[in-house]
């Protein structure tokens, strides 16, 4: 709540970006919001030589449950913003069913209901879509599908002896030797401690992942 000035002035910003103007009067209607020099430069060119137009919205999923007042979130039963994937079996489609066949929200719907009852100052600027609401790479990917996905191949590769081992502690321990002598060999320096079996958080009940940096996920993968 105490961030929404701030985004009431960015949407006022882009808004006349778009219009490749400098405005004579700030986002309360006055000149008083603007600086003299701001003032004395749209008297003498009023127009910007390009427009500017807001393309993507990129952040991580806290940045974006905060800056959107997301109501449907990873600790709510309804996760996605854009579709009616579940956390709960409750509450719809659960997300891990990889193979069905998701109902995207409408845009409306997603600001109405996704938004709470005081969406962002930002969906007012022109042309705003919730498409444009993007997850970064690195939060989707290094620190999130990757550590599942490179936690499942190191297992896999445990499970069919393709490192030798009487026990999974030392299959493991075969395996991250074997991945630093491949850092030594391709000169690639990555911090990522030791495999052992708490760090895959291993469960009967859920995918097993490793908590670790994004790059060393990176490294991993390779």
């Amino acid at each position: 709540e105490s961030l929404r000035p701030a985004y009431h002035r960015a949407a006022w910003s882009f808004t006349v970006a778009l219009a490749a103007r400098r405005p004579l009067y700030g986002p309360s209607g006055t000149s008083s919001d603007l600086t003299k020099r701001e003032i004395s430069n749209a008297k003498k060119s009023p127009q910007l030589s390009k427009c500017f137009a807001v393309v993507e919205y990129r952040g991580d999923w806290k940045y974006h449950l905060e800056t959107w007042s997301l109501q449907r979130h990873w600790k709510r039963p309804k996760i996605c913003i854009k579709c009616n994937a579940a956390r709960l079996s409750s509450a719809g489609p659960v997300y891990t069913n990889f193979g069905f066949s998701w109902r995207r929200y409408s845009f409306n719907d997603i600001v109405c209901n996704g938004m709470g009852a005081n969406p962002s100052p930002l969906i007012l600027i022109p042309g705003f879509h919730s498409d444009i609401i993007r997850f970064c790479s690195m939060h989707t990917l290094n620190l999130g599908i990757l550590q599942t996905m490179v936690a499942e191949c190191i297992l896999w590769l445990c499970e069919n002896d393709v490192y030798a081992g009487d026990t999974l502690d030392v299959q493991l321990q075969n395996s991250y030797n074997d991945f630093k002598a491949w850092c030594r060999r391709e000169r690639v320096n990555c911090s990522q401690r030791r495999f052992k079996q708490s760090s895959f958080h291993l469960k009967a009940d859920d995918y097993p992942w490793m908590n670790c940096k994004a790059y060393n996920c990176r490294c991993m993968l390779g």
